[in-house]
């Protein structure tokens, strides 16, 4: 019966990105390595099945078994989420694992399963070659806030620099969607347009109430006390240490390559201003809308001037 199943029947049967190396898993184990698979480079926004590459990932010294009916699963986040028994699958190379709790909470401590693979996939897609691609990337990204940060004074969005490195992280990305907004005003429910990327969690505020009742459907850092949570649409993906929040908007920009998705109108200038000029991802002339090109415009001013 598997077999006989197309993409569209797996995203039927397993909707939504939390399924996506589940279906991905299904499809290998089914149809051989590479049979349909797309070989061209997709954008955010288009649809198509994304390859994720395992061969950076973290290894396990769990016994690997052959059972052909136990799908692989994306690793649960620490929100919400059960214990369950160790489980291992074998497939065509390369292998995909299912860690166990006790594996998933060690490499977690240096670099979490999840976030392997949606970094490692955005290099796939914007520059496979590069072996340096992630540090240039961050890179880019701390000279484009250092640069932003004048910008945001000399617009008047933004006040002189925090000690405090979460607080300015949390400030900046704030006053980002102020130098670079969007004509279409976010959902009433969401409030201010940085609502679409970033979220402080009240004391009393619980994560998943908060993710249910969320406008919108995009990826979202929940800043809590003591750590970040990355969620794509309903579901928490990712927890991560508070000080690493400065790489939480490459992690949200991951998230919409690795996933193909589309970017909310209200906060589109910001995320394609970020997509040009940190991640060097050039948008066709056809594709870019008169609020990039201002946008863009006063920057290049600004920062040549």
């Amino acid at each position: 019966m598997l077999p006989s199943l197309s993409k569209e029947d797996l995203r039927d049967l397993f909707p939504g990105p939390e399924h996506f190396l589940r279906r991905r898993a299904i499809w290998r184990m089914t149809h051989g390595e590479n049979q349909g698979e797309e070989s061209d480079q997709l954008q955010p926004g288009t649809s198509g099945t994304c390859e994720l590459a395992s061969s950076n990932y973290p290894t396990t010294s769990t016994p690997l078994s052959t059972p052909s009916s136990s799908p692989t699963s994306l690793p649960p986040s620490n929100l919400g989420y059960q214990h369950v028994t160790s489980r291992t699958l074998q497939l065509v190379s390369p292998q995909y694992v299912v860690y166990t709790d006790t594996e998933l909470e060690q490499s977690r401590t240096f670099l979490p399963v999840f976030l392997w693979q949606i970094m490692d996939e955005l290099q796939r897609i914007l520059n496979q070659g590069n072996s340096h691609f992630i540090p240039e990337l961050k890179n880019r990204w701390g000279t484009f806030c250092e640069k932003a940060q004048f910008y945001g004074v000399f617009k008047k969005v933004m006040r002189p620099p925090l000690s405090n490195k979460v607080k300015q992280t949390i400030a900046m990305i704030k006053a980002l969607l102020d130098m670079f907004p969007s004509p279409i005003a976010p959902p009433k429910k969401l409030g201010h347009a940085s609502e679409g990327m970033l979220h402080i969690l009240e004391s009393a505020e619980d994560p998943n109430s908060f993710l249910q009742a969320r406008p919108l459907l995009s990826p979202v850092v929940i800043v809590c006390e003591t750590n970040c949570i990355l969620a794509i649409g309903k579901v928490a993906v990712l927890i991560f240490p508070k000080e690493d929040i400065a790489d939480s908007a490459m992690y949200i920009m991951a998230c919409y390559y690795t996933f193909h998705l589309t970017y909310p109108k209200c906060i589109a200038t910001l995320l394609s201003i970020l997509q040009t000029e940190v991640l060097m991802d050039a948008i066709h002339e056809s594709d870019m809308t008169s609020s990039y090109k201002k946008a863009i415009a006063d920057w290049k001013r600004f920062i040549t001037e």
